[in-house]
């Protein structure tokens, strides 16, 4: 238990992805970025028939998508957890671009047939 809350204590989860780099570009060069998630709230309820998400990470421009375990929702969907989840992305960094937009996004669990 976290001392104080009542909440379990989290589980640690890291995520890591690679992505191919063109290294015979002298404008792109790798980089890394790493991110540390502490707590999820939600503050209002998201969908009347979601019952949980996952968090997703990615880089804007790829089609590579990381993403955390399923996080169940309380009946009324509000929600405060604690988490430790690290997502650590290596990527093509373009010098000569506007930027690297980093997207995080509470995502339904997509159902499979």
């Amino acid at each position: 238990m976290v001392p104080g809350t009542g909440l379990p204590k989290p589980v640690p989860m890291n995520l890591f992805a690679t992505w191919e780099i063109d290294r015979s570009s002298p404008s792109c060069v790798p980089r890394l970025c790493s991110l540390t998630l502490k707590k999820l709230t939600v503050l209002r309820e998201l969908d009347k028939d979601l019952n949980s998400v996952v968090i997703a990470v990615k880089i804007q421009g790829s089609k590579r998508i990381l993403r955390s375990n399923e996080y169940l929702l309380p009946p009324g969907g509000l929600m405060e957890t604690e988490l430790e989840l690290t997502f650590s992305l290596q990527y093509p960094h373009f010098l000569k671009r506007d930027a690297n937009k980093l997207q995080i996004m509470l995502q339904r669990r997509k159902g499979y047939k």
